[in-house]
């Protein structure tokens, strides 16, 4: 089959119409997996619940650790199942997840079926990236992996806006409903679309001289031969401390607000949306660094360093007015973000080369939500015992930890993209 090179008018439309449709899939992959998240102050303010931050907070940790879990699990199956498959089951279980959550108000029911949820949003992103590996050239990767991460932060403000709705004009209850409708029209959508795509990628990766050779135009080498070589280790300790800050301040920032500074519920909510809008802005800055620095291990050293700043100004600061602490943690959440970008997208496509650009997809995010999983549970105890001051000093020590693991993986990983 003979390719036009990415430069040709037709083939950017064909990649860019793909596009879009990876976009539509990670955007309802994350409401339907914030929608949750979102909902927390509402359910514990909510007095017919009798739910507290501690009930509500261990559905978060346990979806977190079966997404984990489940990254590692499907990143395996999603180099040997097709994407046409596995996303829309995904999708699916997930939709199903949300709709049963207005009927499981306890404190096991919400974890067990959150839980759940976390598995099934687990079989989205590997298969997604194998399936933008197949479709897109390297250059055209870069570009869509970025909007694809946008296409999430934008769900992240379209979920705190609609909780914000529903809670003031409605009940909570009909985000889960909304969310869940969103999915599975989703889903279908994707398993229409993508059986052509499926059959013919846009992309031929061995006349495509822009773009990492096929797995099967090259010798695979041993799993942990590739581990070794690549520093996967080190790097996968900077993706959970990145879980730590991207997804404890998200999961609490509302509370913290609500908490602090005595913002009210909706307002609360409502406010978390910035946290998003400056990710998305983050995400221009990072490939910005790329660019210059021509590595994302090294672009992330440069972000840490935001991180660690905007840390110790939250550490000193945040309790003289509610705009610093807001300012702050929306720039440290932001830096996390573009950290996550570079990590979870920008890296592992170094991966297809050698085979295992879903494994590696699948297991470098899975630490995301270690992380995620330890902050989500940590905070919640933390600050029942201490004050908030804890957890910005958490933040910094954390950010400093990020720099230090970058520079132990940073030498190694060099080399192997060489």
């Amino acid at each position: 089959m003979t390719v036009a090179r990415s430069d040709d008018k037709a083939l950017l439309r064909k990649m860019g119409r793909f596009c879009l449709l990876c976009c539509l899939v990670y955007f309802s992959s994350y409401i339907t997996r914030k929608s949750y998240n979102a909902s927390i102050l509402a359910i514990i303010n909510d007095a017919t619940t009798g739910l507290s931050k501690t009930d509500t907070g261990l559905a978060v940790t346990g979806s977190f650790i079966t997404y984990g879990v489940g990254q590692v699990l499907n990143g395996f199956l999603g180099d040997r199942i097709r994407p046409r498959i596995m996303i829309p089951l995904g999708l699916i279980g997930a939709s199903v997840c949300n709709i049963l959550i207005p009927f499981c108000l306890t404190p096991v029911g919400l974890c067990v079926l959150w839980c759940f949820n976390g598995f099934f949003q687990s079989m989205i992103w590997p298969p997604l990236v194998r399936s933008m590996s197949e479709n897109f050239t390297l250059e055209y990767y870069k570009k869509g992996s970025t909007l694809v991460s946008v296409a999430c932060s934008v769900a992240t403000i379209g979920i705190y806006f609609l909780v914000s709705f529903f809670v003031e004009y409605f009940s909570w209850k009909n985000t889960f409903y909304f969310c869940a409708i969103m999915g599975i029209v989703t889903a279908v959508l994707w398993y229409i679309v993508d059986g052509r795509y499926d059959k013919h990628p846009i992309v031929d990766r061995d006349t495509d001289a822009t773009s990492t050779p096929e797995a099967s135009s090259v010798k695979k080498p041993p799993f942990w031969s590739v581990v070794i070589m690549s520093s996967a280790i080190p790097i996968a300790v900077v993706v959970a401390l990145q879980g730590v800050l991207r997804d404890g301040i998200e999961t609490w920032m509302s509370y913290f607000l609500n908490d602090a500074y005595g913002i009210d519920t909706s307002g609360a909510i409502l406010s978390v949306a910035i946290l998003p809008v400056l990710s998305i802005l983050s995400y221009s800055v990072g490939s910005f660094f790329q660019k210059k620095t021509g590595c994302p291990l090294t672009s992330n050293l440069i972000l840490w360093g935001f991180a660690s700043i905007f840390s110790l100004i939250l550490v000193l600061f945040y309790q003289r007015s509610a705009v610093i602490g807001i300012a702050g943690v929306a720039v440290l959440s932001g830096a996390s973000h573009a950290i996550n970008l570079m990590l979870t997208t920008r890296v592992t496509i170094y991966f297809k080369r050698v085979g295992y650009v879903s494994t590696f997809s699948g297991l470098l995010n899975s630490f995301t939500y270690i992380g995620a999983a330890i902050a989500t549970y940590g905070i919640a105890g933390i600050t029942e015992r201490y004050s908030w001051s804890v957890i910005m000093a958490l933040f910094l020590g954390v950010s400093l930890l990020g720099i230090i693991f970058t520079l132990i993986a940073l030498p190694k990983w060099k080399r192997f993209i060489k």
